[in-house]
């Protein structure tokens, strides 16, 4: 099942390539670096997270 892909495609992403993915969470906003347009971190509803990089991964459930 899709379910089941998801979860080994997920732990081998976490495991290989340090990628923490965090569901049930809303996203308020990007952090900026100085002078750039880099963002350097992530606001939610839980606080912030600073990244190196982030992936905006969207899907059909997505309100427009």
């Amino acid at each position: 099942n899709s379910a089941g892909i998801r979860h080994v495609d997920d732990a081998l992403l976490q495991h290989c390539m340090g990628v923490e993915i965090i569901e049930g969470v809303t996203v308020t906003g990007l952090r900026r670096g100085n002078g750039t347009q880099a963002v350097t971190g992530v606001q939610t509803s839980v606080g912030e997270i600073a990244c190196d990089e982030v992936v905006v991964g969207l899907g059909p459930w997505v309100n427009t």
